[in-house]
């Protein structure tokens, strides 16, 4: 279940004032909705009722964005992933090309020094 849409109601006085976070969603086989939870903005000798009611409505939003913006970021990532990928196996078939007639030329040069090859490899 997904919350489609948070609440933010005061909360009770005698509990020291502020306000409360409600995430509201639907239950998929009833279609009622459902509260999920939330979280209480107390306020006190540091946070005041509009900075409370500021972080609840904030929280609040976040919360309603997070599984899309997770999504996203999953998605950017399995991209990233692949083309890191992709840009190692260029790198190693590039690398490879370049470097095989470099190690057979030094091989050819090696073995000219050290008199195990007169003219080439293949002969």
């Amino acid at each position: 279940m997904e919350p489609k849409r948070f609440e933010v109601a005061r909360r009770a006085q005698r509990a020291g004032g502020g306000w409360v976070l409600s995430l509201i969603g639907v239950d998929q086989e009833t279609g009622q909705e459902v509260d999920m939870g939330g979280s209480e903005f107390p306020t006190n000798d540091f946070i005041s009722e509009q900075e409370a009611q500021d972080d609840a409505f904030i929280t609040g939003d976040v919360w309603m964005h997070q599984d899309v913006a997770m999504d996203e970021r999953m998605a950017l990532c399995t991209s990233m992933t692949w083309n890191l990928w992709c840009n190692l196996v260029a790198a190693f078939v590039t690398t490879a090309i370049l470097c095989v007639p470099f190690i057979v030329v030094l091989l050819v040069v090696r073995g000219l020094r050290n008199g195990r090859m007169k003219v080439g490899l293949f002969f």
